[in-house]
């Protein structure tokens, strides 16, 4: 291994030497997190399972689950944070609907909704009214339509193009009108998630309980009866068996995280 490391870092101080650009930092950091993260879990996962059962075999089978862990950890906290965004888009809609139901212009009610929204929405409205002010041919549209793919929320494009049409033919109160609409969609998309979510709560937690359970006897076997899986017929059953368990961890954890309604 240190010979692997010692051998890359030459190789990487000779492109450097020699003119090679090394990539951008956002880009860097991207390749770390997609791919180097989870390769030092899999290599991990590898050799902890391979020390544990003495085969390298049944390691490679669990690297495969180690490969996915820290993915799913990210995936969550970014859905943690989309649906706090979300939380946030739906009461930007709910309140530019009723501002300009009070006949609020679009920029005063940008103006009011940005003393009321926390961050990080409170900057991103701030941001819009400046480049307003400097321009005021600055399309309210474009803006929140970038803002809606800075955080990933399809509703602000929603928003951004009911804004647009109301601005073109028929005012403040057809953009309330529509606002209205949208935020209703949005209460009964959040409302069929919940009842989703409650539904599948049991099959979840039976699916997450009998891969644990299953996922401890192997590993049981592997600490109390390893003279079992010495031959290779074992190791192969071993392989098998680790190869079924991690298996019904990855469907389980995709079918308990699908995100269709989204």
């Amino acid at each position: 291994m240190l010979v692997i490391l010692l051998l890359g870092s030459l190789a990487l101080l000779f492109y450097i030497l020699t003119g090679g650009k090394l990539p951008e930092k956002t880009t860097l950091n991207n390749v770390v997190f997609q791919f180097g993260i989870p390769a030092i879990s899999a290599a991990f996962f590898l050799l902890a399972v391979s020390a544990l059962f003495g085969s390298k075999l049944v390691g490679v089978v669990w690297a495969v689950l180690g490969w996915f862990v820290p993915i799913w950890i990210m995936n969550g906290i970014r859905h943690r944070k989309l649906d706090r965004t979300r939380e946030l888009a739906k009461s930007l809609i709910t309140s530019m609907g009723g501002l300009y139901g009070a006949g609020q212009t679009t920029t005063e009610a940008v103006a009011t909704c940005m003393e009321r929204m926390p961050e990080p929405f409170m900057s991103d409205l701030q941001d819009i009214l400046g480049r307003r002010k400097l321009d005021p041919n600055a399309s309210f549209k474009k803006m929140f339509s970038d803002m809606g793919s800075k955080y990933d929320l399809p509703e602000l494009n929603g928003m951004a193009a009911i804004i647009s049409a109301a601005e073109s033919a028929g005012g403040p109160t057809a953009a309330s009108k529509g606002l209205k609409r949208l935020g209703r969609a949005l209460r009964l998309r959040d409302k069929l998630k919940a009842e989703r979510k409650k539904t599948m709560f049991e099959t979840n937690l039976a699916a997450y309980v009998v891969t644990g359970l299953l996922s401890l006897a192997l590993f049981a076997d592997g600490v109390w009866g390893s003279h079992l899986f010495a031959s290779v017929a074992g190791t192969i059953a071993l392989t098998i068996s680790s190869m079924m368990i991690v298996g019904m961890i990855i469907m389980t954890i995709r079918l308990s995280s699908s995100t269709d309604i989204d």
